[in-house]
């Protein structure tokens, strides 16, 4: 055989031919036009299960990496947004399990798969800046290095993002997830916001677990967050439904502090300790309002008030006196009512002395103290068997009124004080003043008549008759069977018979029974509902 041809090329030089595909680059160009196909569908596409799956896809082939954090936001948005927005998505009225073992009612939750399906994502997007373990807690690894400035960029859930989760976990139903996560935020040096660690106390308290509130709570400092405002109330909820009153009272004290409005809660925590059952509480809340805060709002005293009445006989007094006389030292203005209610819880104990002490301290605050305070002060007068010293504050308490004052209801009070103490002039000369002042009416009218026939005081029937001409009063069927009876009983049987005639004339246009009237009651509480309307028409 002879030598082999050899052939050279003398052109120009060859072009190098591209290298074949690799398996890495196959799969980074799919994971792409994955991440294209997901990006545009959660644009456009308003199919919630369709978007579902794509993202399933995406965290089988490892391409969830690829996503962003306005993906992630926008993603979490979407399913967040339509999951609300639809009532059908919602439980409205969802049970949870207490503390206690009952069932009570907690946020509107959302249905499956929705509320997994944020639950999920959520978990993967923090899985991205904190490792992905077993369990959430104490057992975190370190957290991974800084991003970069652009953090957008890349799925690097910043502080604000988990933030934002943790408000999502807590109103899912997920508040131990929440609370893991504060603890592995704050373990690794991620700031938690107030707002968010109080939607995990709203639904600790929607729930009943008022210890794990409370615990919650303690540990904010630990967490380097400050409770605001709103967290000390749900402390103070959840000390009052597990009957720490003491306890609730140091964090009304905090909030008092921060010069914040305690005014509801202080309502709360009085309406508690009207139990019985909790004397020493309130005996120590009463000392340190006397003490530190004597300048209570009014409503605030009246409750207190209100709430003394479940102290023994002694002690009731006691702090009720020295918490009006605190009240009054720090204030301008007296609260007439304050000391209405603080002399009927002492005549409630039979202690009409400290009446007169109270009449005494304050008069010079207020002399024209309130018409009920002057009425329990003549009852006080009246027990102890000083009846000059009670026609005295009645002739003060007529005095006191002005003319246009409205009396209204505290007219039949009066009237009902005065009867109780048997003295007819005081009633005659008390309704006289009412018709003079146009405060009288029917129904006074009637109370008064029936009074005088049972008390068998018949001089007092033509004082009343006279003032309620004066006043130009209408007469109703009560009026007529009680001159009627006054009539019959001091024999006047002309007078009667006339009276009877009258009557029936006008039973026939005004629907009245026939005479006589044997059906009291019904028809006496018929007048007494009309006398009512009456009241306000002429008052």
């Amino acid at each position: 055989m002879g030598n082999p041809i050899r052939i050279t090329w003398t052109g120009p030089a060859l072009t190098k031919l591209p290298a074949p595909p690799t398996d890495d680059s196959k799969r980074q160009a799919q994971n792409q036009t994955r991440i294209d196909h997901f990006r545009q569908a959660l644009q456009a596409d308003p199919d919630e299960d369709h978007l579902w799956s794509l993202y399933k896809r995406l965290r089988l082939s490892q391409a969830r990496k690829l996503l962003t954090n306005a993906d992630f936001r926008r993603f979490i948005s979407r399913l967040w947004t339509t999951a609300t927005t639809k009532r059908h998505n919602l439980l409205l009225r969802p049970l949870a399990q207490s503390e206690r073992g009952t069932k009570v009612r907690d946020f509107p939750l959302m249905r499956n798969p929705t509320r997994q399906r944020l639950y999920e994502l959520g978990r993967d997007w923090i899985s991205l800046r904190l490792p992905p373990v077993s369990h959430w807690g104490p057992s975190y690894v370190a957290a991974q290095p800084s991003p970069p400035l652009d953090s957008d960029t890349v799925a690097w859930p910043s502080a604000d993002d988990m933030d934002q989760l943790v408000e999502i976990f807590a109103r899912i139903g997920y508040p131990h997830r929440s609370a893991q996560l504060i603890r592995a935020m704050a373990e690794h040096s991620i700031p938690v916001t107030t707002t968010a660690v109080n939607w995990l106390l709203s639904s600790y308290q929607r729930r009943g677990q008022w210890q794990t509130l409370r615990s919650t709570i303690t540990q904010m400092p630990m967490w380097n967050v400050l409770p605001n405002s709103r967290s000390y109330r749900l402390a103070v909820h959840a000390l009052l439904k597990s009957h720490h009153y003491y306890d609730a009272w140091l964090y009304i004290e905090r909030l008092c502090v921060q010069s914040r409005s305690t005014q509801p809660i202080i309502h709360r925590l009085i309406h508690a300790l009207k139990d019985p059952r909790y004397q020493t509480d309130l005996q120590r809340l009463c000392r340190h309002l006397i003490l530190e805060m004597p300048d209570l709002h009014e409503s605030l005293q009246k409750s207190l008030l209100e709430a003394l009445w479940a102290l023994p006989r002694a002690l009731a007094v006691e702090n009720a006196v020295a918490l009006v006389a605190a009240y009054a030292r720090h204030t301008l203005v007296l609260d007439p009512q304050v000391l209405a209610m603080a002399a009927k819880l002492c005549l409630f104990h039979q202690e009409p002395r400290a009446v007169l002490w109270l009449d005494a301290e304050f008069h010079r605050y207020d002399p024209n103290t309130s018409a009920v305070f002057l009425v329990l002060l003549i009852q006080a007068h009246t027990l102890l068997g000083a009846r000059p010293l009670a026609a005295q504050t009645y002739l003060r308490f007529v005095a006191s009124r002005r003319p246009k004052d409205k009396l209204g209801l505290m007219s039949h009070r009066v009237l009902k004080w005065l009867t109780r103490l048997n003295h007819p002039d005081w009633v005659a000369h008390y309704c006289q003043y009412l018709a003079k002042h146009e405060q009288l009416t029917t129904y006074l009218v009637n109370k008064v008549l029936a009074w005088g026939l049972a008390t068998a005081n018949y001089s007092l029937l033509p004082v009343i008759l006279e003032a309620q001409a004066a006043a130009c009063l209408p007469w109703f069927a009560v009026t007529y069977r009680l001159v009627w009876q006054y009539y019959m009983q001091v024999g006047n049987k002309r007078q009667a018979k006339a009276l009877a005639q009258a009557y029936q004339a006008q039973a026939s246009t005004r629907r009245w029974p026939s005479w006589p009237i044997n059906s009291q009651p019904r028809w006496y509480m018929h007048a007494r509902r009309n006398t009512q309307r009456a009241a306000y028409l002429y008052s």
